[in-house]
């Protein structure tokens, strides 16, 4: 699942609480923390066998749970799913919400891979309740993410923004910066879909505000990239400039050199629609630079074509066929026929035209 799904845990604390005043507990706490040390490891095979030698010593939900996520992550889904059913029964035995939820979450993101987006909501829906009634806020929280995300994946913004709306209330709720902030993010792109530029920059912004004051700055230049992105559907393009710029500083702040050189593209094209092409020169030619340092050659190939209508537009077409002619030959070396296609038709189109 894109964005949101998370796998529940059981940390030591909850199998310590189950465990209490039972004489099995001693073999049982130390295979189940054997298993955890062989699943921190990538050595799956015998985590099972540790849970497994747990369980025999004495059934536990934490074990239960912790043993599905390695089924889960070693893509045995159908024992994973039997694992967290049998773990759900003894949850709802014992009438433990917050381990109900947490079988029921987990089964639900199952569902979910499996392509079930029916049973998905309804296992979620399932997790949400349980987890409202053990007043979990945070897996709440994040249990109403899932349900926004399974929405986006079915292409219904309307719905997944009705529950990200509340999932944002909830981190702010609990104090959740980095979480909410993410939230704001995909509100936003939402709106992007929706065709509501607006309420698309008013997330955006709160987003980026929350990523900067938090130290995130990846995301945060991220977030100025898509803000600077939907001025340029709204035509805005000096504000559009200003926050392809700001996004172009911590990108080189970061060190993130295949992002810099997008920046400077966007910059470029940005400086074409105003008009300003000698300096939509510049920030190409900029572009072309770092592409060719980091050897990326469609990123060149673009920037060649980027120059050569540029140059196109200042009426120096031998210079502008040059520019053309090598991006045809990197477009046709990387297989990108489309590109190679509209390029052969600009080469064309100038054949005709230089002296």
């Amino acid at each position: 699942m894109n964005d949101g799904a998370f796998i529940i845990k059981a940390q030591n604390k909850y199998i310590v609480k189950e465990l209490a005043g039972n004489i099995e507990s001693k073999d049982a706490y130390e295979y189940f923390q054997q298993a955890e040390q062989f699943s921190n490891n990538g050595s799956y095979t015998e985590a099972i066998r540790a849970f497994e030698k747990s369980l025999a010593k004495h059934p536990t939900m934490s074990a239960l749970l912790n043993m599905g996520n390695v089924l889960f992550i070693t893509d045995n889904y159908a024992l994973a799913y039997n694992t967290y059913h049998k773990g759900l029964g003894l949850a709802m035995q014992l009438e433990d919400k917050w381990f109900e939820g947490a079988f029921l979450n987990n089964i639900s993101v199952i569902n979910y891979k499996e392509g079930n987006p029916d049973k998905t909501l309804k296992s979620f829906n399932d997790a949400l309740v349980a987890f409202q009634n053990a007043n979990g806020k945070r897996e709440e929280a994040r249990v109403m993410e899932c349900i926004g995300s399974v929405y986006i994946a079915l292409g219904e913004q309307v719905n997944a923004i009705e529950y990200l709306n509340q999932v944002m209330a909830l981190y702010k709720e609990i104090g959740q910066e980095e979480d909410l902030a993410h939230v704001l993010y995909k509100i936003g792109s939402m709106y992007i879909v929706l065709d509501n530029k607006d309420a698309a920059l008013t997330n955006l912004n709160n987003a980026c505000a929350i990523f900067r004051s938090i130290g995130h700055k990846m995301s945060a230049a991220r977030c100025l990239n898509d803000i600077a992105l939907t001025h340029i559907d709204k035509i805005e393009y000096q504000e559009a400039y200003r926050y392809f710029g700001e996004a172009l500083s911590l990108f080189r702040e970061i060190g993130s050199r295949e992002d810099e050189a997008n920046q400077f593209a966007n910059i470029g094209s940005t400086l074409r629609d105003l008009n300003e092409n000698n300096e939509a020169l510049k920030s190409y030619g900029e572009s072309l630079i770092i592409f060719k340092e980091i050897q990326n050659v469609m990123g060149i190939a673009d920037q060649l074509t980027n120059i050569g209508y540029i140059l196109i537009l200042k009426d120096d077409f031998n210079e502008a066929l040059k520019h053309y002619e090598e991006a045809l030959s990197l477009y046709q070396e990387l297989g990108a026929a489309s590109k190679a296609e509209m390029t052969q038709r600009n080469i064309n189109i100038l054949l005709k035209r230089v002296t």
